[in-house]
């Protein structure tokens, strides 16, 4: 394995839903049937780093900035990952439930352990508060967030059940780790429970085909949770090279089907990033906005955000920030789509706390078309473009219709007769007026021409008695 493989599999391993099609109706282990298999992950800085300034996301999406018109006060975000470890910035985390261990959804505390470190980190991109001894903080760091433990890598069921029919985010067969698609669709259904406005998921399933991970357990959670007004927001998934399940799309649009994106095409599936009705998927780019090459493209893909160079809150007792990720197998940055989506997950709920009247939709309408597009529009590695929180905060509802068709793609549904109800269409081009144009203008010319005409003998009739009457003076 060459050292990026090392780094990307160190990093990413909490992404992958352990179960794939084979068990995508399997509810979760009863908390006897599940023991720990490897160390606890640890995420923090090395010792005698420098003081940490404003990271480069933070930086490239102004996020300080942002508060000044939504901080996501008011609203509840769903972290359906690893589990959220209680820290000093994180000012309103609560328990929402535990579908690994002991605990289950309704105990004290369920969810507030983070074995893994991943959904710390994500929490920590959402809602961190601001600190005067750093430059990092959270896109919303007023917000509510729910913490549901769906998945771990660290634990598997005492039958080694849960490896052995999917493939692990290190691309080795039988991974280790539980978490399925059917705990994913019961984690969907508790947020939707517990109140919150938006969801934001940093977990896939990847399989071979595309509609191979759709299932009516995940599809009807999915549409649950639309069903009552929630902002989904989804990773879309990091590559493994050719190994596994999540291996690469095509990345650009095929120039013979210029309104094409790519369902036909592509052959690795992604869930819940292929539920384009219902779901704002987000692929990663780098500082200088740039797709990043190990996110998985797709014609799912909604927009992209910064998923590189990451700088988010540690799992550990004492707090602190955290810039890499230590495992049993060495020392990992921090980067992938899992930390793009919550950067977009926090902006959602600026807008819900600015625009409380707009729905699920109109929110992710605005981001889309606030978003700063690619040199051809709609783009399988990027989607609409990288997001532009503050254009998406403060641009007037009368402009977003022009911004919508200004940097539009094509529309096209996916499989199953399904559309993509967020995706802004193809450009309207502009009707050929000539002939009518030349028409208007003969008409107006002709106006013209007997008005001059009538006002000239309305003169002449009034001079001629005038001329006469002068003539007789004489």
């Amino acid at each position: 394995m060459t050292a990026r493989r090392n780094r990307l599999a160190a990093a990413m391993v909490p992404v992958a839903l352990m179960m794939l099609a084979a068990a995508v109706t399997v509810a979760a282990p009863a908390a006897a049937d599940v023991r720990q298999t490897a160390p606890c992950a640890v995420a923090d800085r090395a010792p005698g780093a420098p003081p940490v300034g404003v990271p480069p996301a933070q930086a490239l999406l102004h996020v300080s900035d942002l508060w000044r018109f939504g901080s996501g006060q008011g609203q509840t975000v769903a972290v359906i990952d690893t589990g959220v470890a209680p820290h000093p910035r994180l000012r309103n985390l609560t328990a929402g439930g535990d579908l690994v261990q002991a605990g289950g959804p309704g105990a004290a505390g369920a969810g507030l352990t983070d074995c893994d470190a991943h959904g710390t980190l994500v929490a920590g991109l959402i809602a961190a508060a601001p600190s005067p001894h750093d430059g990092f903080a959270g896109v919303a760091p007023d917000a509510r967030v729910l913490s549901i433990r769906q998945s771990s890598a660290k634990f598997t069921d005492a039958d080694g059940a849960a490896g052995a029919a999917g493939t692990g985010e290190d691309g080795t067969v039988g991974g280790r780790g539980v978490g399925t698609i059917g705990t994913l669709a019961r984690a969907i259904r508790m947020a939707a429970d517990q109140g919150a406005t938006v969801i934001n998921i940093s977990e896939v399933a990847c399989g071979q085909g595309v509609g191979s991970l759709r299932t009516p357990t995940l599809a009807d959670a999915v549409d649950y949770a639309a069903e009552r007004d929630i902002v989904i927001v989804v990773a879309a998934g990091n590559t493994r090279g050719d190994s596994g399940a999540c291996r690469q799309n095509p990345t650009e649009r095929d120039p013979l089907q210029p309104h094409s994106r790519g369902w036909d095409s592509a052959f690795t599936d992604v869930a819940p990033a292929h539920y384009t009705d219902h779901v704002i998927t987000v692929a990663s780019v780098d500082p200088g906005g740039a797709p990043s090459d190990f996110s998985v493209a797709g014609p799912w893909v909604t927009v992209a955000a910064p998923g590189t160079a990451v700088t988010s809150l540690a799992n550990r007792p004492d707090g602190g920030l955290a810039d890499r990720v230590r495992t049993e197998r060495g020392v990992a940055a921090i980067e992938g789509t899992s930390f793009a989506a919550p950067l977009v997950a926090g902006l959602a709920a600026d807008i819900r706390s600015r625009f409380p009247a707009l729905s699920a939709t109109e929110v992710v309408e605005r981001i889309v078309a606030t978003a700063v597009p690619g040199p051809h529009g709609w783009e399988p590695t990027v989607g609409y473009g990288v997001i532009d929180p503050m254009s998406a905060l403060t641009t007037p509802p009368a402009a977003l219709p022009a911004l919508r068709f200004g940097g539009a793609g094509p529309g096209n549904g996916g499989p199953g007769g399904r559309t993509a109800a967020l995706a802004t269409g193809p450009v309207p081009q502009p009707r050929d007026t000539t002939a009518r144009d030349r028409a208007l203008l003969a008409a107006a010319a002709s106006a013209a021409a007997l008005c001059a005409a009538g006002i000239g003998a309305a003169i002449l009739r009034r001079a001629r008695p005038r001329r006469a009457n002068a003539l007789s003076r004489r």
